[in-house]
């Protein structure tokens, strides 16, 4: 397996979201690569940002679009949203990304208007191909239904889908199980590793911080051994960050830590 670490986990807003520190910072990393995590702060500067990108000489295989392109679509209309959609392809192309994390709902309107999120996948999907880029949905919390719920919708209407499974929206929805119990486990082509020390549907733990992969309540023993079982053999990302929040500082021995984890469950 190969061992990614998101750039949302030391670009934040502790640093103010500077992409720049990505070249200082990457190199110090103990992974085999990148998941590019694209801010809505960024649009303004998008070739100097993929020239940064370029610039890092990194594996980066995935991006992660940005992440309020689900909310968009329902609080704004698809119309107001494919032009940023078509800018995140734009990217994920330049840097030869060849798989894209979407969240096709999220925020507050999540997935009130689930009809309209699965109408929207089509468009999505259609402008993505035209770049060479599989999208991966991701089974982001919910607030009306859960995400296996959601992703069997999906999958329904469009049977070739592809997903992506993160850990701590999984926990959040007391939902890990399901995972080992998917049958449609070949469609999850990407995997988020996330700790999470708050029982069901725990909005406050939540959004209240991270937690080391270790230090929460997911059995991370069992899910690494259960991806051996089936043979997955693709790329797994590191979501968590540590940053000092005072002085924008990346806490390299949480991060490295935390990798080094990964690294010897997965082996």
């Amino acid at each position: 397996m190969k061992i990614l670490i998101s750039g949302g986990a030391f670009i934040t807003r502790a640093n103010q979201m500077n992409y720049r520190l990505m070249k200082e910072i990457v190199p110090t990393l103990d992974c085999d690569g990148i998941e590019f995590m694209m801010s809505r702060r960024w649009y303004d500067n998008v070739d100097d940002l993929i020239e940064c990108l370029k610039e890092l000489d990194t594996y980066i295989p995935i991006m992660h679009f940005d992440k309020n392109m689900g909310e968009s679509l329902v609080t704004e209309g698809i119309n107001n949203v494919i032009d940023k959609f078509e800018t995140n392809c734009r990217i994920a192309k330049s840097i030869d990304a060849k798989k894209a994390v979407l969240h096709l709902w999220d925020g507050q309107t999540s997935d009130q208007h689930i009809e309209k999120n699965i109408e929207a996948y089509r468009v999505f999907r259609k402008i993505a191909d035209q770049y060479g880029i599989e999208l991966l949905v991701e089974n982001v919390v919910c607030n009306k239904y859960n995400p296996f719920c959601n992703w069997n919708w999906l999958i329904e209407k469009y049977p070739d889908i592809s997903y992506i499974f993160d850990t701590k929206m999984a926990a959040f929805h007391s939902q890990l199980d399901g995972l080992y119990e998917f049958d449609k486990i070949d469609h999850i082509k990407h995997y988020h590793v996330n700790d999470y020390a708050g029982g069901y549907m725990d909005w406050g733990s939540l959004l209240s911080g991270t937690v080391p992969v270790g230090k929460g309540n997911i059995d991370f023993s069992r899910f690494f051994n259960f991806l051996k079982k089936i043979g997955y053999d693709g790329t797994i990302t590191l979501e968590a960050p540590f940053i000092n929040k005072e002085t924008g500082e990346v806490d390299y021995n949480i991060l490295n830590g935390q990798l080094k984890i990964i690294r010897e469950l997965s082996a």
